[in-house]
């Protein structure tokens, strides 16, 4: 089943930020030095260039509610989240108001779920705090997703100039461009919430999945599209500091634990202002389109059919005035620091991103 989330992603796991009024104030260039206010400090000439290397922040603010027939329930429905996506890239000017621009993802995170076994009552305990998490070999392939190069406008040369850049977006798991990604049918005889065994090895099982032809193993583990940890803990959990083990699902740990085997689709479209040729901020809309393609999850001890994973999965609601991104020069032009993003090692600059993701802030 795919989920579409008018999202990604962004992990605020992505902060949440608010996107209200603009209280940052341009830095100013003295005496041929640079005085930096906020984060970005800029010594151009109060004229925008944008061609370049840049690092960027995207936080999702995000709503999140339930799907029926699964086995935990999101509990508050409707509670915020927030996720959170890096990235780094390159810009070239095409022209005096047409640029483009070429990204690489560097990391996600996905947002903390509070959910309960059942239904969410007012006075529901035992709440179960579940993550899904992205796994150090997925994190690690991140460079090597298929990217694409997009256009964008610039409505002047000035500070604080409007910017708006098409979508742009990344697929984890798969590399068929078309609308409907791979994806488990759970209404097949055989592939429902009464067949736990199913969808749980390194075979993608063709009997369920729609296109197994279509499925790419970008995290190189073996399995079916790419795969996802989830841990959910209980407060006993925690007070008993129970580790969660999501690779061995079987064996002792959390409340919930396993593997989800999955295709991610997120795209961004960027609307905000060139602050100055050194940082790019402002709100974007987003849309994430997640299946499942098979999954080995346990409950307190017991398998999870892949039905009921899926069915048990948040849907995401993104909220398009409260998701913010952040651009920062980072090729030392304009009296920046040079980060040492170099286009011929993604691996390595994404590295220095995931390392530096504070000074994006």
């Amino acid at each position: 089943m795919n989920q579409r989330a008018a999202f990604l992603l962004a992990a605020c796991t992505l902060a949440v930020a608010a996107c209200g009024s603009d209280t940052t104030q341009h830095p100013q260039v003295a005496d041929g030095g640079v005085e930096a206010m906020g984060h970005a400090a800029c010594a151009d000439d109060g004229r925008v260039d944008l061609a370049g290397t840049w690092a960027g922040i995207a936080r999702f603010s995000l709503r999140l509610r339930s799907q029926s027939g699964g086995v935990v329930t999101v509990c508050p429905e409707g509670q915020p989240a927030s996720a959170e996506l890096l990235w780094f890239a390159r810009v070239d000017a095409q022209g005096s108001s047409t640029l483009s621009l070429t990204a690489w993802p560097c990391s996600l995170s996905l947002p903390t779920v509070s959910a309960v076994v059942g239904e969410c009552r007012a006075e529901a305990g035992n709440v179960l705090s579940t993550n899904i998490l992205f796994p150090r070999p997925l994190v690690d392939a991140f460079p090597d997703i298929p990217v694409g190069t997009v256009n964008g406008t610039l409505q002047g040369t000035a500070w604080d100039a409007p910017l708006s850049v098409d979508r742009f977006g990344f697929t984890w798991g798969a590399r068929d461009e078309g609308a409907t990604l791979p994806r488990w049918t759970p209404d097949t005889a055989g592939c429902g919430v009464d067949a736990p065994a199913v969808g749980r090895t390194s075979q993608c099982e063709t009997g369920c999945v729609t296109d197994c032809s279509a499925l790419n193993d970008d995290d190189a583990d073996g399995y079916p599209g790419v795969t996802l940890h989830v841990c959910g803990t209980l407060p006993d959990d925690v007070a008993s500091n129970v580790p969660c083990r999501a690779e061995s699902p079987n064996e002792p740990g959390v409340t919930l634990q396993g593997l989800l085997y999955m295709v991610l689709h997120t795209e961004l479209a960027l609307t905000g202002k060139a602050r100055s040729s050194c940082e790019v901020a402002g709100t974007f809309a987003s849309d994430t389109v997640y299946s499942v393609v098979g999954a080995d999850a346990w409950l307190a001890g017991t398998r999870v059919s892949v039905a009921s994973a899926i069915s048990s999965l948040p849907l995401f609601d993104a909220v398009e005035s409260e998701s913010v991104f952040r651009m920062v020069r980072a090729d030392g032009a304009y009296g920046t620091t040079a980060w040492g993003l170099a286009l011929d090692d993604l691996s390595a600059a994404c590295e220095l991103v995931r390392a530096r993701r504070n000074e994006l802030q």
